[in-house]
C-alpha cells in the first residue's frame, strides 16, 4: 500500500469552510490611470469569481511627498478712473425795477346789521321702561341686568341735562359778547376810516420809497449770494471728488488684497481642517466597472520628473481592498 498524500492547507480550509463569499488583496500601481484588479478569496488566495458584482470597500495608503506649493489664483480689480471734475454756474438774476403804487382813497365798507339771536339747547327728557318677571331666573338673569344698564342711561341723560345747562349758560354769555363785539367793531371801523383818509399819502409815498429801496438791496443780496453759492459748491464738487477718487482706490486696493490672501489660504486650511500632514499627499479611491471577476480603480502613484521633463515612479499606489458577494 501507498502513502496516502498529504492534504494541503488550502485543500483543507476549502472542505471545511466551502465558498467563503469574501475576497480581499492588495494591489501595486505603478502607472497613473485606471488599472484593473481581479478578486483573490481572503483565506487561500485564488483567484475567485462571485455570481454577481460584489460590493467593493477600497483603502489607499496615504502617499509621501510635499503637495505642490499652492498659488491660488488671484484678481486684479481695475483701478477707477479719475472722476472728471465738474463745476456749475449760477446765473445771475436781475430783479425788475421796483413798481410805484398810487392808493386810492379807501372807503370802508358800511359793517351789515348782524342779529345774535338767542339760542337754547333743549333738555334731553327720554323714558327708559323697567323690566320685571315673576319667573325668577328671569328676573334674576335677564330683567335685573338690563335694569341696572336702564339706571345707567338715567344716569347718562342727568349728566347730559347738565351739561347742557352749562352750555346753555355758555352761549348766552357768547351772545352778549358777539353783541359787544359787533359795537366795537362798528367804532373800530369808524376809526379806521378817519385814519386812512389823513394818512393815505403819507402811506403811498412811503411804501413807494421802500419798495425802490427793498428792490436795490434785495439785488445786491442777490448778487452776492449767487457768487457765494457757485464758489462754494464748486469748492464742494471739487473736493468731494478728490475724497471720492481716493476711497475709490483704496477700497479697490483692500479688496483685491483680501480676495487673494484668503485664496492663497485655501490649501493649508484644508489639509490642517482634516488633519493630513503637510508632507503628505490626499489619496482618492475611485472605482468603476465593478464585475464578477474584476474591478477598476484610478490609480495616482507618487511621481517625479527626471532629465529631459520625464516622469518617473517615486513610490507606487498601494490599495487595499475587500470584496463581499455571493460565490
Amino acid at each position: 500500500m501507498g502513502v496516502p498524500a498529504v492534504p494541503t492547507v488550502e485543500e483543507i480550509i476549502s472542505k471545511v469552510l466551502p465558498g467563503i463569499p469574501v475576497a480581499k488583496g492588495t494591489v501595486m500601481a505603478y502607472i497613473k490611470g485606471w488599472t484593473k484588479t481581479f478578486y483573490y478569496d481572503a483565506i487561500t488566495g485564488k483567484q475567485v469569481k462571485f455570481v454577481e458584482p460584489p460590493t467593493v470597500v477600497a483603502v489607499a495608503e496615504v502617499r509621501g511627498g510635499k503637495p505642490p506649493i499652492v498659488k491660488a489664483p488671484t484678481i486684479s480689480i481695475p483701478t477707477v478712473p479719475a472722476i472728471a471734475p465738474t463745476s456749475i454756474t449760477v446765473p445771475s438774476v436781475t430783479l425788475p425795477v421796483a413798481p410805484t403804487i398810487a392808493i386810492p382813497t379807501a372807503v370802508l365798507p358800511t359793517l351789515p346789521t348782524i342779529e345774535v339771536p338767542v339760542f337754547t339747547i333743549p333738555y334731553l327728557n327720554l323714558s327708559f321702561p323697567y323690566l320685571t318677571s315673576d319667573i325668577g331666573w328671569v328676573r334674576e338673569g335677564i330683567c335685573a341686568p338690563i335694569n341696572k344698564i336702564v339706571e345707567a342711561l338715567y344716569s347718562f341723560q342727568s349728566v347730559v341735562n347738565d351739561m347742557i345747562y352749562y352750555l346753555n349758560v355758555g352761549i348766552d354769555k357768547t351772545r352778549k359778547a358777539l353783541l359787544a363785539t359787533i359795537d366795537s367793531l362798528k367804532a373800530f371801523k369808524d376809526n379806521v376810516q378817519s385814519a386812512l383818509n389823513a394818512y393815505r399819502d403819507n402811506i403811498q409815498s412811503s411804501i413807494n420809497t421802500a419798495l425802490a429801496d427793498t428792490r436795490d438791496k434785495m439785488q445786491s443780496a442777490l448778487n452776492d449770494y449767487r457768487s457765494r453759492i457757485e464758489a462754494g459748491v464748486n469748492t464742494a464738487l471739487a473736493d468731494s471728488i478728490a475724497k471720492t477718487q481716493a476711497a475709490l482706490n483704496i477700497y479697490r486696493d483692500n479688496i483685491q488684497s483680501s480676495i487673494n490672501a484668503g485664496l492663497s489660504d485655501v490649501i493649508p486650511k484644508l489639509y490642517e481642517q482634516i488633519g493630513l500632514p503637510p508632507d503628505q499627499l490626499i489619496s482618492t479611491v475611485q472605482l468603476r466597472n465593478v464585475g464578477t471577476e474584476s474591478f477598476e480603480f484610478y490609480a495616482i502613484p507618487e511621481m517625479g520628473v527626471g532629465p529631459f521633463g520625464v516622469p518617473f515612479v517615486i513610490k507606487p499606489m498601494r490599495l487595499h481592498y475587500v470584496a463581499i458577494g455571493k460565490r
